[in-house]
């Protein structure tokens, strides 16, 4: 009998060994969280999906944010890079062009998955070539913030902009607006008014750029404009708009903790990037993907589907420090119950996804920027920097698309 019993309890667990060795394990990589309640967070998440599907373990591994694309490209060239992680919103593009990530259009269009739940704007972020490549899960954008001391009504149309510019606008004391610069950052905000004015940046084949049009060269001419009521060596001041010597500025949430704890006596407003034909705003954040090579895509597609579904949405968008993707996330009090989040929120719904091409980046960085600071500089006409600037970009745009 003693025997018997012995031999059932190795029979036990030489069983228990055998379905344990048998569970799918994907490894994912993610961004080191800032804070501890941020990985609590995602500790959460996971154990919620390992008690659902018991057959797979997830493995994950932060990485700091900066190093995180070198380390993740070095890794995939190797062999040894992650089942599952994080990408940086026009990375997409490029990854998915370079056949590293998995094309994910014969999930995303079964009818039981929620695709009418995402944002427009985040979502068509994991577009290319008209196949998805990915989810979004967290997403961030700018806004118009205004100094209430300064601006009673802030603008809703470019008419109003105007003419409160002029009339907030203070020679060696008060500038109107914080006019971007012809840098990255500025090349990045562009789009913004390019799309208020109802224009696109390319066409929809996404190989010709049309940031050239009427609506480009308004949107330029504005910020031209804007610049004569707004001198630089005011806006490159320390602190001009924290002081008092910019009326108004385009930025983001990520600023608000910083205005609350350094700046509590600033009397700030936030509301819509005003429009000339629509309201718009771009977009910034991450995607999660599926890496080609992963050897259980099945089961990948039930995490990134789970970690994204109504009950996590809002949940991931705090690990990542982001705003939710999807509408019925988007109504979580921890994005509701500030206004300032609030209204920032409330500008993301008229978010544009930046150009799916697979070398936008250095198109925004290297060609667009440069554009934006010729014609502020009076070196050209906004039309004849876009048009120049169109003129490269088709180039890569083309190459790209090979």
């Amino acid at each position: 009998m003693k025997r018997l019993l012995i031999f059932s309890l190795v029979l036990l667990m030489l069983f228990s060994a055998s379905f344990a060795s048998a569970a799918e394990k994907l490894v994912f990589w993610a961004y080191e969280p800032v804070e501890y309640i941020q990985r609590d967070i995602m500790a959460n998440i996971i154990k919620d999906f390992e008690k659902i599907f018991s057959d797979v373990k997830v493995e994950v591994i932060y990485l700091p944010k900066g190093d995180f694309e070198v380390k993740l490209t070095t890794a995939m060239a190797v062999g040894e890079g992650p089942d599952v992680f994080y990408l940086d919103q026009p990375l997409v593009s490029k990854f998915a062009a370079d056949g590293v990530i998995l094309n994910l259009s014969s999930y995303i269009r079964v009818k039981d998955f929620e695709q009418n739940m995402f944002l427009s704007g985040p979502l068509n972020t994991c577009e290319y070539n008209g196949d998805y490549y990915g989810l979004p899960i967290s997403q961030t954008a700018v806004a118009l913030v205004y100094n209430k001391d300064l601006v009673s009504t802030p603008p809703k149309t470019w008419d109003e902009f105007l003419k409160i510019s002029k009339e907030v606008y203070k020679e060696d004391n008060v500038a109107a607006f914080g006019v971007p610069s012809g840098d990255g950052w500025g090349a990045w905000i562009f789009p913004a008014f390019v799309h208020a004015a109802g224009g696109e940046m390319v066409d929809q084949t996404g190989k010709k750029a049309v940031f050239n049009s009427q609506a480009g060269v308004d949107a330029l001419e504005l910020w031209v404009e804007l610049l004569k009521y707004s001198p630089r060596k005011i806006l490159d001041s320390a602190n001009s708009f924290e002081t008092g010597h910019v009326a108004m500025i385009v930025n983001g949430p990520w600023m608000l903790d910083y205005w609350k704890n350094n700046w509590p006596d600033l009397n700030f407003g936030i509301t819509l990037i005003p429009k000339k034909t629509r309201y718009a705003t771009n977009i910034g954040g991450e995607d999660i993907v599926i890496a080609s090579y992963c050897k259980c895509p099945e089961e990948a597609w039930n995490f990134i589907k789970f970690v994204t579904n109504k009950d996590h949405a809002a949940d991931l968008a705090m690990v990542m420090g982001g705003f939710p993707t999807r509408a019925d996330a988007a109504k979580d009090p921890r994005f509701t119950s500030d206004p300032g989040k609030k209204m920032f929120m409330e500008q993301m719904k008229y978010s544009f996804a930046r150009p799916r091409a697979r070398y936008w980046l250095k198109i925004n960085d290297e060609i667009i920027s440069k554009a934006l600071r010729e014609a502020m500089a009076g070196e050209k006409s906004a039309k004849e920097a876009l048009d120049e600037a169109a003129q490269l970009a088709n180039i890569l745009l083309q190459e790209g698309s090979k």
